[in-house]
């Protein structure tokens, strides 16, 4: 959850590569045990603003649920990069391959207890959570299927 009213996160610039990196060498091995492939393409030097914690949480959250989710065999690669423009300055993409979701499941994915199908594969909080945090860092997240993968995409 988010810090409590008086609670503030410790807004810094944070190594988001090193972040990322560092969260990806955890996932390695759950994606090897789910019989999954899972990549990292991320420019280096990446930084952004924001609290390491919730930047650590949010990365965990996408990627976790990437796991849960993707079709047996599949594959999820994550990528960040920096995108030109003004404000935002990085882009975070995990991807999994998989069935796209309905209009209803898009429609309802970053609400809190929703869940995809009846699987019970958790709480229906993770999703809803990124989104809390992508808002207090005052970001975008959105889902978008493109080229059989379920992507997550945020810019902070």
């Amino acid at each position: 959850a988010l810090p409590a009213q008086g609670d503030e996160y410790i807004r810094k610039p944070v190594d988001f590569t090193m972040l990322l990196e560092r969260e990806m060498l955890r996932f390695e091995v759950v994606a090897f045990d789910h019989g999954l492939t899972l990549s990292l393409d991320a420019e280096p030097g990446l930084t952004v603003m924001g609290d390491e914690i919730q930047l650590t949480r949010l990365i965990d959250i996408i990627v976790e649920n990437a796991v849960k989710y993707c079709a047996p065999g599949g594959s999820i690669e994550v990528t960040a990069s920096k995108k030109s423009g003004l404000g935002r300055k990085l882009r975070l993409c995990c991807a999994n391959t998989g069935e796209e979701l309905t209009k209803e499941q898009r429609d309802n994915i970053f609400k809190p207890f929703y869940q995809v199908d009846g699987t019970k594969k958790g709480a229906g909080l993770g999703l809803s959570i990124a989104h809390e945090i992508v808002s207090s860092l005052h970001g975008a997240i959105q889902y978008e299927y493109i080229d059989g993968k379920n992507s997550f995409i945020i810019e902070l």
